[in-house]
């Protein structure tokens, strides 16, 4: 079979980027029986370990994906043209779109596979979304999606559940690829030593809670600001470690100017750095009020480290008792798990064990290993699709 995939977003930093790099290095290493044609934009240059065991294609358009990234994308039409006649030029007979977000129209391909997330956006439109236009365009190129997807893929049953609701997508065809974590991502051999790399590197002295990630309207920080603030009026032991991309000016910015000498902001950091905080934190906290995934809450425990998390995500369900879940809406819960991580040694070390238990589980060659067992599978069937439990690798398990 030749299966093409949408890599434009290959460099983008955020979730879905490293979705897309890291499933389709693992396809490609994992199926020798498929041949993978990658289809890149004009970014192609900035892009990274590409496998050079699929066939790269490159498209000239005059703005790379990841500068025009967003739900009102910027892409013209004329760029999102150049994009379609490339890939229906292939014959290919299977066509996989990593994301919405770089997502553009495909013809002459008999089947195509669709990767959505979560469907947070189209569940708060008006939170995430305040323009009108915006949300217009948005609403169409999902709607346009979805009607030509044979197939949808998504990263767990609270997410299958989420899209079937909200975007009223058949969850017969739907079916799941876990996400993974990179094998960087492990306990560290002694947690002493790797709270020494932090303090040596980092400047961080004393335990630290640690969040990973962006701004947005859906990750809630001033709640995790207000909840941390509150545990710091108590106990001035513990500091706030924040690694992100933060913009001159922006909300992570203003939220480590706020907590002052409780807070650090340490920037973006590479997948090395990460393992190093991870390990050393005393918990990870994911305060969103939507979560698809997240993805830092597998990467946090796979590391051995306890996550704090929202109950509007799959993460409860993956993290099982290595995790406190929380929810977002009620910034004293999110403070009362910090104090369980900070004060309650018990609880903690329980946490810890659970986790370090999980680590090794999520495991990108699983994912691919699921992704390679739906795009077959759809492409055999030359109408409807099997029922969602037969679609969901979880269940042959």
């Amino acid at each position: 079979m030749k299966i093409g995939i949408d890599a434009t977003s290959w460099s983008n930093w955020r979730g879905f980027g490293r979705f897309t790099r890291s499933l389709v290095r693992s396809l490609v290493r994992i199926d020798s029986q498929n041949q993978y044609v990658l289809f890149f934009d004009s970014g192609y240059e900035k892009c990274a370990g590409v496998p050079q065991a699929a066939r790269h294609i490159k498209v000239a358009t005059t703005v790379p994906q990841d500068e025009a990234i967003g739900p009102a994308s910027r892409r013209s039409l004329a760029d999102i043209w150049r994009m379609t006649r490339a890939v229906a030029a292939e014959g290919l007979d299977l066509f996989f779109s990593p994301s919405v977000d770089s997502y553009f129209p495909v013809f002459k391909v008999a089947r195509k596979v669709l990767a959505i997330y979560d469907a947070n956006i189209d569940e708060m439109p008006e939170v995430i979304l305040s323009n009108r236009r915006a949300r217009l365009l948005r609403w169409i190129k999902m709607r346009v999606a979805l009607r030509q997807a044979d197939l949808v893929i998504t990263g767990s049953a609270y997410s299958r559940a989420q899209i079937k609701s909200v975007l009223g997508f058949d969850d017969s065809r739907v079916g799941i690829v876990p996400g993974g974590v990179d094998p960087i991502f492990r306990p560290p051999e002694s947690i002493d030593h790797a709270r020494q790399i932090v303090r040596e590197r980092y400047g961080i002295a004393g335990p630290y809670f640690l969040y990973v990630g962006g701004p947005g309207p859906t990750k809630n920080l001033q709640a995790l600001a207000d909840s941390f603030a509150a545990l710091k009026s108590e106990r001035e032991v513990a500091t706030l470690a924040i690694a992100g991309k933060a913009e001159p000016g922006g909300e992570l910015e203003m939220i480590a100017r706020k907590l002052g000498s409780g807070a650090h902001l340490l920037g973006f950091q590479s997948d090395e750095a990460l393992v190093e905080l991870y390990q050393a934190a005393l918990a990870l906290v994911i305060p969103s009020l939507k979560e698809g995934y997240g993805l830092p809450g597998v990467e946090a425990v796979s590391c051995g480290t306890p996550a704090i998390v929202t109950i509007a995500s799959p993460l409860p369900e993956l993290l099982g008792a290595a995790a406190i879940a929380v929810d977002p809406h009620r910034p004293s819960e999110i403070t009362e798990a910090m104090r369980a991580m900070l004060l309650n040694r018990e609880a903690r070390e329980t946490a810890r064990s659970a986790a370090i238990a999980l680590a090794g589980r999520f495991s990108w060659e699983h994912s691919a290993r699921a992704a390679v067992e739906l795009f077959e599978r759809v492409a055999r069937k030359n109408s409807g699709m099997r029922p969602a439990a037969e679609m969901n690798p979880e269940k042959q398990r």
